[in-house]
């Protein structure tokens, strides 16, 4: 059940998180936070992800009265009572942190105030009972006098809540929030931050000082870091500078790793094509450009085949099959694949040609008419359009066809004369099954149809369907 809640929060963190504005948090402390997330009250979920968020919101987040213990309780806006002997005292409010913060973030999203009210109660009144010394939540999360505090522990429940604090803040700021947040932090020891998951409150720390821009903050978030060591493989590993810089496996706990794998800084820098080689330094990060040019995806060896489904963008842009609205769609995903180095176009030639196993059908491309007198009309004209507008995406140059040998041998078309649709199995007259298919009909379920000489496949679709048509009727003199 928490997993369902860490799930949820971690993808409308992700959500947010990637609508980032160049803006410098405090000028004091640059170069540190140029960026920051996206307002939690300018961004509005739409689409797939609105749905994902009721779905939600009507399951188990808003009915807590279906919930066991502690998500049953006041959650973080008061004392969590403690129940049997299951867990330490962390447990129960690293799990209600979780929930707290999913509940925040699914209410802003959703602009439920029912959910905003119940989340944003935990967090204030974690801001209006800060200890004397300026501890924040309950003290068995730092009283060692009173409570039994598991090493490296006693910190990871506030790791989780902060980011419900930071949520509110993010939502409706409250000064109260970075100021409480840096005098808690800097309680605490480099040692004590640096062991286990209490590493993870470098989040929290660097993100007090992007706000407060006091070097005490960042100095302890970077040394807390720095000292760590990974422990022994025979134990639940910990991630550390030195197993994050080298190939070695690392074994630990699936969301120890999630969490820690955040707080080491991981840059993606892309240098151009015409680069000189050299060692270009980018603030405290030096980065080596080899004299050596990757070249465009078109020219890669490696042989990527990627299936394309128009009709399954179609439906979700609930746009015409194959109109102008739909190809402008489907454009920028074709375009990413060629980037990627796909090297095949999937096309369709008959109907549902894997007796529609996906949850969108694939259709024919090329349509079939058999006249009165017996003899057969094929229409590549959609075929033809589809090829050329993937060349022009960047895809090819092969063409995957769907496919020589059907699903129970099925095949459809239209009566001239009754103008009726009709199928045929099999089992029903097969060398007609081949004429009617329009394409080559070999033994396997997939032809692939690699380049033609230059002059013809890469630019022309026509030449394809003229190899096709000339397979089948090699097939059908050989029938």
């Amino acid at each position: 059940m928490w997993y369902n809640f860490y799930l949820m929060r971690t993808a409308l963190q992700t959500v947010f998180a990637y609508c980032l504005i160049s803006t410098v948090a405090c000028a004091a402390v640059a170069p540190h936070a140029k960026f920051e997330d996206g307002m939690l009250s300018k961004t509005r979920p739409a689409g797939w992800l609105q749905g994902a968020c009721r779905l939600q919101a009507e399951g188990l987040t808003g009915h807590p009265e279906a919930l066991s213990y502690p998500y049953d309780t006041c959650l973080w806006a008061g004392t969590i009572p403690r129940m049997g002997t299951h867990g330490q005292d962390w447990w129960r409010y690293e799990q209600t942190a979780y929930y707290t913060d999913g509940l925040l973030r699914l209410g802003y999203a959703l602009g439920d105030k029912t959910f905003i009210e119940k989340g944003e109660a935990g967090v204030n009144w974690t801001l209006d009972n800060v200890s004397p010394e300026g501890y924040l939540g309950n003290a068995c999360l730092w009283d060692a006098k009173n409570f039994k505090l598991k090493k490296g522990y006693d910190m990871w429940p506030f790791a989780v809540f902060f980011r419900a604090m930071k949520a509110k803040y993010d939502a409706t700021p409250d000064e109260r929030i970075p100021v409480a947040l840096a005098r808690y932090f800097l309680l605490y020891s480099k040692e004590h931050v640096s062991e286990t998951r209490n590493v993870v409150n470098v989040e929290g720390i660097l993100w007090a000082y992007s706000h407060t821009g006091d070097k005490k903050l960042l100095e302890l978030a970077e040394e807390a870091w720095c000292m760590r060591k990974p422990l022994p493989p025979e134990s639940k590993n910990e991630l550390a500078p030195k197993n994050c810089a080298n190939n070695d496996a690392i074994h630990m706990h699936g969301v120890s790793y999630c969490e820690e794998m955040k707080v080491p800084t991981v840059a993606r820098i892309t240098a151009a094509a015409d680069a000189k080689p050299g060692i270009y330094n980018f603030g405290p990060l030096k980065v080596t450009v080899l004299n050596r040019v990757l070249p465009p995806a078109k020219d890669w060896k490696y042989f990527l085949d990627f299936w394309q489904h128009p009709w399954a963008v179609s439906r979700y842009f609930n746009v015409e099959p194959f109109s102008k609205e739909h190809y402008a769609k489907v454009e920028p995903i074709y375009r990413t694949l060629a980037e990627c180095g796909c090297k095949a176009l999937t096309t369709t030639l008959l109907d549902l040609p894997w007796n529609h196993q996906c949850y969108d059908g694939y259709y024919s491309m090329i349509g079939r008419v058999k006249k009165a007198d017996g003899s057969w009309v094929f229409d590549y004209k959609l075929f033809d359009e589809y090829v050329e507008f993937g060349r022009k995406c960047g895809l090819g140059p092969d063409i995957a066809c769907y496919t020589m040998c059907p699903w129970k041998y099925m095949a459809t078309w239209k009566e001239e004369v009754t103008g009726n649709g009709e199928r045929i199995p099999r089992a029903k007259r097969v060398a007609e099954g081949d004429a009617l298919a329009g394409v080559g009909m070999g033994n396997g379920s997939r032809r692939r149809l690699r380049r033609l000489p230059s002059a013809t496949t890469s630019s022309r679709p026509c030449a394809t369907r003229a190899l096709i048509l000339a397979d089948s009727a090699a097939r059908l003199n050989h029938l």
